[in-house]
């Protein structure tokens, strides 16, 4: 045991030499180290080779069986750590462990830094277990510290990608000699690997999505995109970022495609479809598609930097002409009825009044009377009722014929002022008019409410109840009806992300709204651990600052979509000008309303003195 100690520190030494002459703690990204030991002994000269750097020891041996250990580790990286030293006796089980930590850790540093210190030169199945580990495709900077056969040199070993069916090999990056203290190649330890990929695939979950990802078969075979064995093109706003991506990296895709799910969901226990669901259970690297900053993905998943914004907004029911019957009641606010209807019901009271009180005759000769009667020729109101009436009740008659006149005057101006315009139903332009109108929004998948479901305010909440899922052949059959509104991308650059039911032949009879109910970041979306996200946002920044997606944009729209249904939608706003035509049945139809309700009233009025005089006729002829 003793003997054993001794060698383990024999070679510690050797490569805390090693680690504090290739400059560890100069190496750009090196935050925190995690030192994974099995067996823990005290005499390793730690302190030595970490020197500068915060570092936390970890013992590795139990970790099946102790949450403890298994806590550490995640407060560990949580902390910082993205830089793994690890034993020669528990690399399997760090490695077994490594995807399964950092899904649950927040923290994300795709520059993952692991150092294998190896004891023992016959360790052939040790290391191709490790070659044939998940894990390994998740750490791009691997350094292996192997002793040769001749005892002075230390081999410093790294992968590199063969094929899909070889995976990795093992390559001699540099050799240290223990006595001089020198490399022999001078090689850089972590060379930036990225930059040739070496025909490495990547695991692209997607489906078709007009106008950001277009897949079509390719009869040329192009092994560069692939579904099986089946070759493929993509094409699209965020499908070209990726093939430029591979063409600059020197990279293939894989895709995985679950069209039926589409976005997919995630559950709570790390299950789920789509794209999210294929990213979360590690069937994919990378999901492009029209995805948003969805809040619930971001603690199971990494986002990249923002392609571009994107707002969402609807196609509603275009708003009909009124018809001229309901003209007749808009005149007035709710409101101004109500004074009205305030004012006859005080009228009708206080004329009650007058009637009770005044008993005596009215003063007929007075010249205070005369003077109101002429008042009331001028208003066209008959002598001959105003004459047998008291002063008060007159007086009252006068004010509320003034009150009348002008009330008709002013109907009369505003009446003919709403028959000179045409008038249409009420627009809807925003979030609220949409939840206040009541009208369903439908789209094929519920990922258009995700940015809204942690909402308290009302009317969001009032409006995601309103959404509904179709499949795209019922979202057909609804969009030629014309009575719902349906959520659609508006892009960057102006374009709209049209489904394909929206069509050449049913676009007339929606209306584009002028607001958006949200908008939202485009993203990218990432396992936790995938080494290439920093590089794929820096092709992302160049596209943004070199404005390539405006370019971009108008291209796929005149290549893959209806360019009138584009123009028919932004346009949707513009009516036809209004002809003069002569007047119809409609515009007399709320003055026939009028006189059917007053001759129905009459008639029911009418029946009711008959019954009334037939029943105390009876009455007399009984006494």
């Amino acid at each position: 045991m003793e003997q054993l100690e001794r060698e383990t520190v024999k070679f510690w030494n050797y490569y805390g030499d090693i680690l504090n002459d290739a400059s560890f703690t100069n190496i750009t990204g090196i935050y925190t180290v995690c030192l994974l030991i099995g067996n823990l002994i005290h005499h390793l000269p730690i302190s030595e080779i970490l020197s500068g750097i915060p570092y936390i020891v970890i013992r590795l041996e139990d970790i099946g069986q102790s949450n403890s250990t298994h806590n550490t580790l995640l407060t560990s990286i949580e902390s910082g750590c993205n830089t793994f030293i690890v034993q020669h006796y528990v690399v399997l089980d760090f490695l077994n462990i490594f995807l399964e930590i950092h899904d649950q850790a927040n923290y994300r540093n795709p520059n993952k830094y692991v150092i294998l210190l190896m004891e023992d030169r016959g360790s052939e199945g040790l290391l191709d277990s490790m070659r044939k580990h998940p894990s390994i495709w998740e750490i791009m900077n691997l350094l292996i510290l192997l002793p040769s056969d001749e005892r002075p040199l230390v081999e410093l070993l790294s992968h590199r990608f063969v094929d899909t069916k070889k995976g990795f090999e093992w390559n001699l990056v540099d050799r240290y000699h223990t006595q001089r203290r020198s490399f022999e190649f001078e090689s850089e330890l972590f060379p930036d690997k990225t930059l040739n990929l070496r025909g490495r695939p990547i695991r692209l979950a997607t489906f078709n999505i007009n106008p950001h990802i277009f897949l079509s078969s390719d009869d040329a075979r192009n092994t560069e995109i692939r579904l099986g064995n089946q070759s493929y093109s993509m094409d699209g706003l965020h499908g070209i970022l990726l093939v430029d991506f591979c063409r600059r990296r020197n990279c293939t895709v894989d895709l995985v495609v679950d069209s039926k799910n589409m976005w997919g969901v995630i559950h709570p226990n790390r299950t789920g479809n789509g794209i999210i669901g294929n990213l979360v259970e590690r069937r994919a690297d990378i999901g492009l598609g029209a995805i948003s900053s969805w809040y619930h993905c971001y603690s199971f998943l990494t986002f990249s930097s923002p392609v571009q914004r994107g707002g969402v907004t609807c196609l509603t029911p275009k708003p009909n002409l009124l018809p001229r019957w309901k003209i007749v009641a808009m005149v007035f606010l709710t409101s101004v009825y109500l004074i009205i209807f305030g004012t006859f019901m005080c009228s009708v009271i206080i004329y009650t009044i007058i009637f009770q009180c005044s008993r005596k005759k009215p003063l007929e000769n007075s010249v205070v009377w005369n003077a109101f009667n002429v008042f009331a020729v001028f208003l066209l109101q008959s002598t001959n009722n105003i004459r047998n009436r008291s002063v008060s009740e007159t007086v009252l008659s006068v004010a509320l014929l003034l009150f009348s006149l002008n009330i008709a005057a002013i109907y009369s101006g505003k009446y003919a002022s709403l028959r000179t315009i045409p008038l249409y139903e009420k627009e809807v332009n925003s979030l609220e008019d949409l939840a206040e109108s009541g009208i369903p929004w439908l789209q094929a998948h519920e990922a258009w409410t995700y940015s809204l479901l942690l909402s308290k305010n009302p009317a969001v909440m009032k409006l995601v109840s309103h959404f509904k899922v179709y499949p795209a052949p019922k979202l057909h059959q609804i969009a030629d009806q014309g009575g719902s509104a349906f959520a659609m991308g508006r892009l960057h650059n102006g374009h709209l992300m049209l489904g394909d039911w929206i069509n050449s032949g049913n676009i007339h009879n929606y209306q584009l709204m002028r607001g958006d109910l949200y908008y939202e970041h485009e993203v990218a979306m990432a396992t936790k651990t995938w080494p290439l996200i920093e590089k794929f946002n820096e092709l992302l920044h160049l596209t943004a600052s070199g404005l390539l997606l405006r370019v971009q944009e108008l291209r796929i729209m005149y290549q893959h979509n209806d360019y009138y249904v584009q123009t028919g939608a932004l346009s949707s706003h513009e009516r036809e000008p209004y002809q003069p035509k002569a007047l119809a049945v409609e515009d007399v139809f709320g003055g026939l309303i009028v006189l059917g309700c007053g001759s129905l009233c009459a008639g029911v009025t009418f029946v009711i003195e008959v019954w009334l005089y037939n029943s105390q006729k009876q009455v007399s002829t009984t006494n």
